[in-house]
């Protein structure tokens, strides 16, 4: 039925709206109530999107039931969130929860995990339980290691991998599109029928907010280094890079705590563009010069030679 899914790769996109906006929540219950008349809350599209040894990261979305946002998908609805979880599953009797009690956006970690255990866990919003994400074009499993629970309304069921053997050295954290600059995600060249999504105005831009989180989690979770593995930038704009520069260091020193490497984007061809007046006529004409290398993490103070 029409507005009743939401992919992941939504959640993700909107997630740098609702990072930036602690009020959002707040927002979305006018905007939503008004657009839905109250209507019904559902969850939707559960996954386990991060699992290792010691640790799992369970993410789903709320949104007014078979509501329309106008791009097929449910308008986002704030609600509560939680899972429950434990090593069977008719004892799920830990509990948790994530950093909001009311937001659209559910992002829970569970902690403390053992390596090599089998753990169970159901996650539920306004009371229902969440469904996983349905894979279209693949087969997949988006919310654990096993099938067990898919036949139903859950649990689910993973299992906890072994840390690698030897000596433990040291850890990465590894990212990639930050896509500094960038003012709106979601597009599809040649797709006019998606618009993609765009921060709200007066807040931070939202890869700039993704990226200070980043680096806060980073930092937090003890890793020795972190690695940004291409697309810096949207468009390898002197200025964004310099950004993102300037918001990596906050981990550490440059070539010794992180380390980039060019993307795609980092790598085109940028045009510098001025306008000058030609002398005796008054009128502005433009002028482009370009590269075929990105610029430095230094934004330049003037176009140069």
């Amino acid at each position: 039925m029409p507005g009743c899914d939401f992919t992941r790769r939504d959640l993700l996109s909107w997630s740098a709206v609702a990072a930036a906006a602690p009020f959002v929540a707040t927002a979305f219950d006018g905007v939503a109530s008004a657009a839905t008349g109250g209507d019904d809350i559902s969850p939707a599209n559960l996954e386990l999107v991060t699992l290792t040894e010691d640790r799992a990261v369970i993410t789903w979305y709320t949104g007014y039931t078979c509501s329309d946002d106008g791009l097929g998908r449910m308008v986002p609805a704030p609600a509560d969130g939680e899972v429950r979880w434990g090593t069977h599953p008719g004892r799920l009797t830990r509990v948790a929860t994530g950093l909001s009690s009311h937001t659209p956006y559910h992002y829970v970690e569970l902690t403390g995990l053992e390596p090599g255990r089998t753990y169970y866990y159901q996650a539920t919003s306004h009371g229902k339980p969440v469904p996983p994400t349905a894979f279209t074009l693949i087969k997949g499993n988006a919310v654990g290691t096993s099938d067990y629970g898919l036949d139903g309304t859950g649990p689910y069921s993973f299992t906890t991998p072994q840390p690698p053997p030897g000596r433990y050295l040291f850890s990465i954290a590894l990212c990639n599109d930050l896509h500094m600059g960038e003012t709106q995600a979601g597009l599809v060249g040649g797709q006019p029928q998606y618009i993609g999504i765009q921060q709200e105005p007066g807040l931070p831009p939202y890869p700039e907010v993704m990226l200070e989180s980043l680096v806060q989690d980073v930092t937090a979770l003890g890793a020795d280094y972190l690695l940004a593995a291409g697309d810096i930038s949207a468009e390898a704009v002197p200025l964004d890079l310099s950004q993102a520069h300037k918001l990596l260091g906050r981990f550490g020193a440059y070539r010794d705590d992180y380390f980039v490497t060019r993307g795609n984007h980092d790598g085109r061809t940028w045009a510098i563009r001025t306008r000058t007046a030609a002398p005796g006529s008054g009128r502005a004409t433009t002028a482009s010069r370009t590269g075929s290398s990105p610029p430095s993490w230094t934004a330049p103070t003037s176009p140069g030679p």
